[in-house]
């Protein structure tokens, strides 16, 4: 306010103040000072909150889809509604709140409509989006161009590229904004006579919303199809890791498909390459929030154990075994064992897209020692490596 009313001594006094009582973040401190002193910084820093996207906008600072990794909810928000930002910012803004819960598939899809795009992207669609994966616009091209096929002859064609858009998806955020965008075109098309690799992305996006029901009825559709053992090795793969994420959604369901199918569930694989112990938390709060789940659990206090719950996924991350233990069973003790189970199955899902753009790197870097440059395309890494 100091700054914005031209009294740069008194933002600069302020500032100090702040600073003395170690109330300032990192980002606090770049964009406070540069409003203090109306010095934009020379590179630009992410916002995170309100107040750093207010002080960004008053230092015409561009706000680009790189620099909203760490942006709350409110701040995700904003920058995709706003038409004057940068279109591919918007697009990624509103993709991450969506993942984030701050947003659902009816917001993404309205701001996806309100982004201008050229016709000759739309014309070349799936081109346009295997050409810049990166792009967060190519989620846009795909979905504008979905959106096209309405008419009844275009069903398979539809179902095809919703396929490819949920394929493009290279982590989890990109994964789950996706199923929410597309969660009623997939139901529209239950039953539908599709391709086994678009029926076991439509498995995987069904099962990340919430719908067990939804995901087995297609693993059971791919079995009406073919068999695991007339299936290639890549898809027999595929169909059990989704089995294994199916189990920790709904053990009974992922049962019979398991015993339909004629294979052994192993849901314990997931993001194992990746299971180094992380200790970056506060172990003295986590020991306080432990003692707090024991009590509720064992004094029958619903609220507290979800409330401990809550507390320990803040704390940590749930990659850490022992956060996840005591989030998992607050949670049941709270009387929430499908939020558990959900929980379950993200923290796998998140863990195969971990283990899977590893396994893409460890190829391009292999490639590249041997041949000197980079290989573009043909890499399509399992989930999981194959099972001995």
């Amino acid at each position: 306010c100091y700054a914005r009313a031209g009294e740069g001594a008194a933002a600069d006094l302020t500032l100090g103040l702040l600073r003395e009582q170690g109330a300032l973040t990192d980002a606090d401190e770049v964009f406070l000072s540069a409003l203090a002193f109306d010095a934009p910084p020379k590179t630009p820093p992410s916002p995170e909150s309100a107040l750093h996207l207010a002080a960004a906008k008053r230092l015409k600072l561009p706000i680009a889809a790189s620099l909203l990794k760490h942006a709350d909810a409110g701040v995700l928000i904003a920058v995709a509604k706003d038409k004057d930002l940068d279109p591919a910012a918007r697009a990624s803004a509103i993709r991450q709140a969506v993942a984030y819960g701050a947003a659902n598939g009816q917001m993404i899809a309205a701001i996806y409509d309100d982004i201008p795009l050229e016709a000759e992207a739309l014309e070349q669609a799936v081109s346009y989006a295997r050409e810049r994966r990166q792009d967060p616009l190519a989620d846009v091209v795909l979905y504008r161009s979905i959106k096209m096929m309405s008419a009844p002859e275009f069903l398979r064609d539809k179902a095809a590229l919703i396929a490819e858009a949920l394929g493009a998806a290279d982590d989890f955020v990109r994964f789950y904004a996706a199923a929410a965008l597309y969660e009623a075109d997939m139901r529209a098309l239950d039953g539908a006579l599709i391709a086994p690799q678009e029926a076991m992305q439509f498995a995987r996006a069904r099962m990340l919303l919430g719908d067990a029901h939804g995901g087995a009825q297609w693993l059971y559709a791919i079995l009406g199809a073919e068999s695991i053992d007339t299936m290639d090795e890549k898809q027999a793969m595929t169909f059990i890791d989704l089995a294994d994420l199916l189990s920790l959604l709904d053990p009974v369901r992922a049962a019979d498909l398991a015993e339909a199918a004629a294979i052994e569930l192993s849901p314990g694989g997931f993001g194992a390459s990746n299971d180094k112990p992380d200790d970056s938390f506060d172990h003295d709060a986590l020991t306080q929030i432990m003692r707090t789940a024991f009590a509720a659990s064992r004094e029958g206090i619903v609220g507290q154990a979800a409330l401990s719950a809550l507390a320990a996924s803040n704390i940590g991350s749930l990659q850490n075994d022992m956060v996840r233990v005591i989030v998992d069973q607050s949670l049941i003790a709270a009387g929430l064992e499908g939020v558990s189970r959900r929980v379950a199955f993200e923290t796998a899902l998140r863990g195969a897209f971990a283990d899977e753009n590893q396994a893409l790197a460890a190829a391009v870097n292999a490639a590249t020692s041997v041949s000197g440059q980079g290989q573009s395309g043909g890499f399509a890494p399992s989930l999981k490596p194959p099972r001995n």
